[in-house]
């Protein structure tokens, strides 16, 4: 098992070389997609432990094993993120249309000031992660999630919206909070129901445990649903030309299409899916549904990324190649280091039996 590990983790680092050296502009853009995608979900799981720490709930007891198993992987971010400081040329507009931006966007889109950002972004989450994973407290889940909210927001507007520096939005950084804590229920959910020992019938999982936890990824769907809708709606209302044009951007030929798919699959499937009682108890289901909202999170990530380079749906789709390509290296690079430490598993084993 350790080989495997090993041969996964170098065929990762493989296919992110190979990707770079055959497609280098492409190679860029492709990794930021994958990039803010993958730390979402570690990320999202420190956001949920935080909630673990304030609230209390059977399924919270299902899922913290998994949450604090994908926390531990966030040290990695401060490698990964190496190619994307290096594509800040290619990446950013702001690096060479310097004369566009406003005094405060100049003073802070400096390429130094955005590096060293970028890095404390992720040395602090990774403080995080260890603080509420080792230490289950109100006051401290408090804190950390106050912290986490503030960087996230930095995060999303440093890697995304400064993609434009002309927008800008309040909301955006609350929408990638919520789409990161809906990655990590939803990776949780499959690892859960997909396990040899779940299929095996090794746990005592209850219908009642597998319904709260249906329901807490409706919740989370119905909220990322909520303000993905009411940022479109007070930008439509006011008609601001710079915040209108955004939209545009990305709505422009077939990437209208493609945000619709982004709806159809990351909201009113999974939505219709978990309103009925027989499907959200059913494991099977649960985790289809949870894998094709991990679909849709990445596919929404790739929209909000491509577009802005003036890419239309025929230029990309001749590229996805590329993006599938990074995805697929990044995450073996990840999982080698996720399937590497103990298994969440024996812990949820565990709990239920010092419950009975």
């Amino acid at each position: 098992m350790k080989l495997f590990r090993i041969v996964q983790f170098f065929v990762g680092v493989a296919l992110l070389i190979g990707a770079w050296l055959w497609q280098p502009l492409s190679f860029f853009t492709a990794y930021l997609v994958s990039f803010v995608f993958w730390v979402g979900i570690p990320v999202g799981a420190v956001l949920l432990l935080c909630l673990d720490g304030l609230i209390d709930g059977d399924w919270l007891e299902l899922f913290r094993p998994f949450l604090k198993r994908w926390a531990k992987v966030l040290p990695v971010f401060a490698l990964l993120i190496i190619p994307v400081l290096f594509g800040i040329p290619w990446l950013f507009r702001w690096f060479s249309e310097r004369e566009y931006l406003q005094p405060f966007q100049a003073w802070y889109l400096q390429t130094h000031f955005f590096v060293l950002r970028s890095i404390l972004y992720v040395l602090l989450w990774t403080v995080c992660a260890r603080v509420v994973s080792r230490r289950r407290s109100g006051r401290v889940s408090a804190v950390v999630l106050i912290l986490l909210s503030l960087t996230v927001t930095l995060a999303s507007a440093d890697w995304l919206i400064s993609l434009d520096p002309k927008w800008k939005s309040t909301a955006f950084g609350l929408i990638v909070l919520v789409g990161q804590s809906l990655t990590a229920l939803s990776i949780c959910l499959t690892e859960i129901f997909r396990s040899e020992r779940f299929r095996r019938g090794l746990t005592q999982i209850t219908e009642k445990t597998v319904r709260d936890a249906s329901n807490v990824l409706l919740v989370h769907v119905l909220l990322w649903a909520y303000l993905f809708f009411m940022q479109y709606l007070i930008v439509w209302s006011g008609n601001i030309a710079d915040e209108a044009h955004w939209y545009v951007v990305h709505g422009r030929g077939h990437w209208g299409a493609f945000a619709g798919f982004i709806l159809l699959f990351k909201f009113f499937i999974p939505f219709m899916l978990l309103l009925f009682r027989t499907l959200k108890t059913r494991p099977a289901v649960l985790s289809i549904i949870a894998s094709v909202i991990l679909a849709a999170h990445w596919a929404e990530n790739a929209w909000l990324v491509l577009p802005v380079f003036n890419m239309s749906m025929d230029m990309a789709l001749p590229k996805l190649w590329v993006n599938a390509w990074v995805m697929l290296g990044m995450g073996f690079i990840i999982y080698s280091l996720v399937a590497g430490l103990p298994s969440p598993m024996a812990r949820v084993i565990e709990t239920e039996v010092s419950g009975e």
